[in-house]
């Protein structure tokens, strides 16, 4: 697990870096600053101004003065809109990005380190502890695998097999679920869904890899749990990318979805072609751009917040949504007020082949389209565990 933590660590490190780019504020301290991409700032502080260089460094962040030369660290926290600076006194300072809604919260608005609370201990050993908020850390990036909540029995067997672990090598355990404490605290900050949902693939890839070079009485409580929540239909090793039954389910309302701007028809699934539509991705998939293969992986976390966007969405935005991804070929005569794109199989014609096929390859070609829509849609949330949370 330690490989799979490095690499999904420089991806997330390389997210925040994009992220922080922009002109944030300082209400408390009227604190006007600026982020370039080039690395370089301007900052308006005190009646005073500074230019110069930033560096960014896991949770910190420098300011080189170009004039003076003098530096200046802070710890830096991410929460979407909103980021904050704490020095080495530890005086904190909030910023909020401009033009966001986040210019609404309040000056005495603080960001509490999720990871900087004493949590209760479960065990001890050779000074290394294994702490309630490791596990809680190991629990998040298992439900941001599968996509959904795992019950309580469930969680106190991860448990009990983390606590038998540490037990026999405590060093291991803790740098594994430590690294998971800072790995998730980074995956609450993006804001960008494609990011997520390759993460998430990612993260299912790496499980599933690993899966199959360990004998199955061999598995982890971890994986035992993981393949309880879902099911790998097509899996391409090379890229560490895993095709799910919930991607295919996902791949399948949209596809009803595509229909439906395109037809104006409510079309839907039988069973029948579920299973079949299953074995012919897994088949293909091989054949598959690897462009084309990440957008499948990815659509579970997509439709997901799709679905949000859109019932969060009066009719004019879900005209702009439909016209977005549909383009010209949207259907005039369909009330979108009403539309609800991911229960179609409630009613409606089912899908001929034809259909299928039409729909199949106008989603990979445009499934860029479909992103910058959804990527552009004012009221998607910043978590993808914030949409997760609203199914239950």
């Amino acid at each position: 697990m330690r490989k799979l933590l490095i690499i999904l660590m420089l991806m997330v490190a390389a997210l925040n870096a994009q992220m922080i780019y922009g002109e944030w504020f300082c209400q408390a301290q009227d604190w006007s600053l600026i982020l370039a991409e080039d690395g370089n700032y301007k900052s308006g502080y005190s009646g005073m101004e500074s230019v110069g260089h930033y560096f960014l460094d896991d949770y910190s962040i420098t300011f080189q003065d170009a004039y003076t030369y003098n530096a200046f660290t802070y710890t830096l926290q991410f929460a979407g809109d909103v980021m904050q600076f704490t020095d080495q006194m530890g005086g904190q300072y909030v910023f909020v990005r401009v033009g966001s809604a986040a210019e609404t919260l309040g000056p005495s608005t603080y960001l509490e380190g999720p990871s900087t609370y004493e949590a209760p201990e479960f065990a001890s050993a050779d000074g290394y502890v294994l702490r309630e908020d490791h596990v809680k850390a190991g629990i998040d990036i298992l439900e941001l695998t599968i996509g959904e909540r795992i019950s309580e029995q469930e969680a106190d067997a991860l448990l009990n097999a983390w606590i038998r672990d540490f037990n026999q090598d405590p060093r291991a355990v803790y740098e594994d679920l430590d690294g998971l404490i800072e790995l998730r605290d980074k995956l609450y900050t993006i804001q960008d869904p494609w990011e997520v949902a390759m993460l998430r693939a990612l993260l299912v890839g790496s499980f599933h890899n690993e899966a199959l070079k360990t004998p199955r009485d061999e598995w982890h409580e971890f994986l035992k749990i993981m393949y309880d929540h879902v099911e790998v239909v097509a899996f391409d090793q090379a890229n560490q990318l895993a095709f799910t039954d919930k991607d295919l389910d996902a791949y399948l309302e949209y596809m009803a979805f595509l229909a439906a701007l395109n037809t104006g028809q409510i079309l839907t699934w039988t069973q029948e072609q579920r299973e079949v539509l299953a074995e012919e991705v897994a088949e293909n998939f091989s054949g598959l751009s690897l462009e084309e293969k990440k957008f499948l992986c990815g659509m579970d976390v997509l439709a997901k917040y799709l679905n949000h966007a859109w019932y969060e969405a009066d009719k004019a935005t879900r005209n702009q949504i439909a016209q977005g991804i549909a383009g010209n070929n949207v259907a005039p005569n369909l009330d979108y007020s009403g539309f609800s794109p991911w229960t179609s199989a409630a009613t409606g014609s089912e899908m001929d082949e034809d259909t299928y096929n039409l729909l199949h390859d106008i989603m990979l070609e445009e499934h860029a389209a479909s992103m910058n829509v959804l990527s552009s849609i004012s009221g998607t949330p910043a978590y993808y565990y914030e949409v997760v949370d609203e199914e239950y």
